[in-house]
């Protein structure tokens, strides 16, 4: 088991993107964690409790509140932004959407509209009502197709538009260190739990024939339960001398036809099923090459060198606590 100290006394955070899939687990885990919350929610959306997965009772002026911002014309209520611990930024439209020229523009613009907003509100306030950490998601897309290279967080950008993506996304959080914050970017792997994610839209296929293997399942993957991902994001709050990219990745990646058999096995299936590199190669924008069979064999290299602990550090042990 995890054993990690949060003092989380009088720690107020604010958070982005509270509604995806990734932020309902991480508000949920944060709030049982004693953390004051502050949730950014969007103009054009209308707030619920159910939105947050928080219950009514649990939403108060001083355990949870809610702000409006509208990140794609710049503005946000800076006393959400004042005053707080901790900034934790998720937003972003999905990558799991076919890449269009219009969704492309999408991506790009829900990151970085996100993170500039954030990072100009910071800037307008005195220096002793600054955060003092921003945690930023980024991606391991960020490296890009690799092979059977080991990619630490040292390791150099790759090609393509997802690495170009995640490197101007990573830049615009990074305007925060002239401001004197800490600034953390989070290169996410792919985030297994069975209520969101790649996991719950393939889970159908496993349950029926066991997976399918795409291109010659010898690319890599580098996943992490949900679980791990929150105990990393509050690991990386505790420790100051955490700051840059972080790899939130399992010690042990493992090949796309390792993870297709763990997959099939934990359905009880046998994986059978392949879906050719050409048939791939017809997805809009590079998506298939760049997301789907790009290699990319990660390793936390420095949560483990400053002494985190996985709960999951396999993808087996992952689907053991599911």
């Amino acid at each position: 088991m995890i054993q990690v100290q949060v003092n989380t006394q009088g720690k107020r955070v604010l958070i982005a993107g509270a509604n995806g899939f990734i932020g309902k687990y991480l508000l949920r885990s944060l709030h049982k964690q004693g953390f004051l919350l502050n949730v950014l929610q969007r103009k054009s959306s209308k707030p619920s409790p159910d939105s947050f997965v928080l219950n009514q009772s649990e939403l108060n002026e001083e355990s949870a509140r809610i702000y409006s911002w509208s990140p794609d014309q710049k503005k946000i209520d800076l006393d959400a932004v004042r005053n707080v611990d901790v900034v934790l930024c998720l937003n972003g439209a999905s990558i799991g959407k076919l890449w269009t020229r219009s969704h492309k523009r999408k991506m790009i613009n829900s990151r970085i509209n996100s993170a500039t907003t954030i990072v100009e509100a910071i800037s307008q306030l005195k220096p002793e009502e600054r955060p003092a950490v921003i945690l930023g998601s980024s991606a391991i897309g960020f490296y890009g197709d690799r092979g059977n290279e080991i990619l630490a967080e040292n390791s150099c950008k790759g090609q393509g538009f997802l690495s170009d993506l995640c490197l101007a996304w990573e830049e615009e959080f990074n305007q925060a260190q002239k401001l004197g914050v800490r600034v953390v970017n989070i290169r996410t792997g792919l985030v297994l739990h069975p209520s969101g994610g790649m996991l719950k839209t393939l889970a159908p296929s496993y349950r029926l024939f066991g997976g399918i293997t795409f291109g010659q399942g010898d690319n890599w993957m580098s996943p992490i339960s949900l679980s791990d991902y929150s105990a990393a994001l509050e690991f990386c709050i505790e420790h100051d001398q955490i700051s840059g990219p972080v790899n939130f990745v399992v010690p042990s990646p493992v090949t796309a036809r390792e993870f297709t058999k763990i997959s099939a096995k934990h359905w009880n299936q046998r994986s059978f099923l392949k879906l050719p590199r050409v048939l791939l190669a017809i997805l809009p924008g590079n998506m298939g090459k760049e997301m789907i069979i790009a290699s990319q064999r990660v390793v936390p290299e420095k949560l483990l060198s400053h002494g985190f602990l996985f709960s999951s550090p396999t993808v087996n042990e992952i689907y053991e606590r599911f």
